[in-house]
């Protein structure tokens, strides 16, 4: 096809409506080359809006060299699709001469938000083997960046550990008693940028438990690494900088229901008592909600509700510190014959 004449003059193949130009035919190279200024050269590929409509055999024979046609009518589509191709009828396509340059994708990039907050601990000791920790972290409910002293730190330490006591006034008994609670700590950190490592400008605060707080079940307790994940949930969807996890357990056997699961009522119970003794009670105590926090994004998310199910989880470094006893059951050891 030759080159048409200068618009807007109207060439044979072209259509002339209220609102654009339509031209029947493949237009003239170097389309459909990805990068090219299209709209510089109105003469040649029409005004900015002008639309071709060609057979897509016609562009594939442009661009394919013998025995290489399925090959670049893949590329050909690909093409189409980043020059905003449209979909005329069945075996033909379209493509709309751009009025400016297109916008050169930007990478979503989070904003600087300096981050201030309090982070607390729950610590238990597990038998004499393991040591299990809650970590959960706290902002100030209507000032964004609070400022924090060793007092208002200890404040929130001993709100989380009276919280977490309470808890386990109603639900110790569905934990063993190698599970017991010995201290809440309580940390300032600080965060300027995404991604960077946060500080801890003022002494960690401890708040210790009174003796013998946690699990008060005597019966066979389940393998240390089986827990139970609360979700704690934030009111934005979206990706799990959104969504924070807390792992309660082990558990008594007790715990178990059919089919290998966890009793439904009791998991719901647990979940229940968490919300209302430590979060909600840690809320009313305090000027602080808890919240789920991205170190590597800078974001913030107060956490609105807990999740829980039946199907038991697995936290593996709960049994990475026990000595294990093995024995030979059968045949002979390594190395002795």
């Amino acid at each position: 096809m030759a080159d048409p004449p200068p618009w807007p003059e109207r060439p044979e193949n072209a259509q002339d409506f209220d609102t654009f130009w339509l031209v029947r035919g493949l237009p003239p190279e170097p389309f459909p080359l990805e990068d090219y200024p299209y709209w510089e050269e109105p003469a040649v590929f029409g005004p900015p809006g002008t639309r071709w409509v060609y057979p897509i055999s016609e562009l594939i024979d442009r661009e394919a060299a013998p025995g290489t046609a399925s090959a670049v009518k893949a590329a050909a589509g690909r093409l189409l699709a980043l020059l905003k191709t449209k979909s005329p009828p069945a075996g033909s396509a379209g493509w709309e001469v751009p009025g400016t340059a297109p916008a050169v994708p930007q990478t979503p990039q989070e904003a600087p938000v300096p981050m201030l907050w309090i982070r607390t601990q729950i610590v238990a000791a597990l038998s004499t083997d393991e040591e299990v920790v809650h970590v959960h972290n706290w902002r100030h409910s209507t000032q964004e960046n609070a400022p924090l002293d060793a007092t208002t730190v200890k404040i929130v330490g001993n709100a989380v550990r009276n919280g977490f006591a309470q808890f386990l006034s109603t639900q110790g008994a569905k934990f063993p008693t190698a599970l017991q609670y010995k201290e809440v700590r309580a940390s300032a950190l600080t965060q300027v940028n995404p991604g960077e490592d946060p500080e801890w400008p003022l002494p960690t605060q401890v708040s210790p438990f009174a003796a013998n707080t946690g699990g008060t079940a005597s019966d066979i307790t389940l393998p240390y690494e089986v827990a139970c994940c609360l979700t704690l949930n934030t009111n934005t969807r979206g990706t799990s900088r959104f969504r924070g996890r807390t792992y309660l357990g082990p558990f008594s056997a007790g715990m178990m229901g059919s089919n290998g699961n966890f009793d439904p009522t009791k998991v719901n119970a647990l979940a229940t008592a968490f919300g209302t003794d430590v979060i909600a009670s840690v809320e009313a105590s305090t000027d602080y909600e808890l919240h789920v926090i991205s170190q590597k994004y800078g974001t913030s998310a107060k956490v609105t509700g807990v999740k829980v199910g039946q199907v038991p989880d697995s936290q593996r470094r709960r049994r990475r510190d026990r000595v294990e006893n093995y024995y030979q059951a059968w045949g002979s050891p390594v190395g002795a014959l």
